[in-house]
């Protein structure tokens, strides 16, 4: 099942054109900047992308527990 979920996000076009613009603007700053401020940025991006996780994560169970309680109010 994760597979085909990875697969079905890998391949879907806008991931392949924000992935394409990420990996340029990756370059070009290792290009700007030096090894250690580079580290230092990535570090920023690694905890950032557990912000945005953890957001994701709440979010869906918020949301999914919401449908859930309508669907066995609309049961009854």
């Amino acid at each position: 099942m994760q597979d085909e979920l990875d697969e079905i996000i890998v391949n879907n076009p806008n991931y392949k054109e924000i992935s394409k613009r990420y990996n340029e603007k990756e370059t070009l700053l290792k290009k700007l900047i030096g090894k250690d401020e580079f580290k230092i940025f990535e570090d920023l991006v690694d905890i950032y992308t557990e912000l945005i996780g953890l957001e994701a994560e709440k979010s869906f169970v918020k949301v999914f527990s919401l449908a859930n309680k309508y669907r066995d109010e609309s049961i009854r």
